[in-house]
């Protein structure tokens, strides 16, 4: 994300500010049609909250309360990871291809890529943390199946839907991003 600034060449840093704008859209940080240069009557980053030995242990025995909330949350984790096909793979790659794209001119941007997908590979034990904890905790403290209202399984399914179509075909996101990026010349 820290590309997008120092890009010396327009085409790597509306590559970097599209890959940025969709990132955070992709993670609920920004609206859509947000343009990352004007101001937002709320907060455009929202600080993560830190999840506690606690908090997971509430996720314990998730998918034998409620298969659906369990898998949606599973999703959700590998697509905040950046797993194909989901939809937070592309924010994730445009990113990196951006950086490497620069680093073949300037090896150092290359390191920026390394770093980058470290990175990556340090969030996937931290989001797969939550994902053991739904589905391979043995001490569950409390089985008792949870009731999901028509409305909520709906939109389960929908953003189930979601992830997959926006992994699946980027495009239409990409040209948003890429439109709301132009703003930025």
């Amino acid at each position: 994300m820290i590309v997008a600034p120092i890009a010396s060449t327009d085409r790597v840093r509306r590559s970097a500010l599209t890959g940025l704008h969709q990132f955070l859209h992709r993670h609920g940080e920004i609206p859509a049609d947000a343009s990352l240069d004007l101001p937002s009557p709320r907060p455009a980053l929202r600080l993560p909250t830190v999840i506690t030995a606690e908090d997971l242990d509430a996720l314990a025995g998730l998918h034998r309360r409620s298969p659906l909330l369990a898998a949606t949350m599973a999703l959700a984790m590998a697509s905040l990871a950046g797993i194909p096909p989901l939809a937070g793979f592309f924010g994730k790659f445009l990113l990196i291809k951006a950086v490497v794209e620069r680093g073949l001119v300037h090896p150092g941007y290359l390191c920026l890529a390394f770093t980058a997908l470290a990175g990556v590979v340090i969030s996937l034990y931290y989001y797969f943390n939550v994902v053991r904890a739904c589905y391979w905790s043995a001490d569950a403290p409390d089985l008792s199946p949870i009731q999901l209202s028509k409305p909520i399984r709906l939109s389960l399914y929908a953003c189930i839907a979601g992830m997959f179509y926006l992994g699946l075909f980027p495009n239409c996101m990409v040209e948003l991003a890429t439109e709301a990026v132009k703003v930025l010349r």
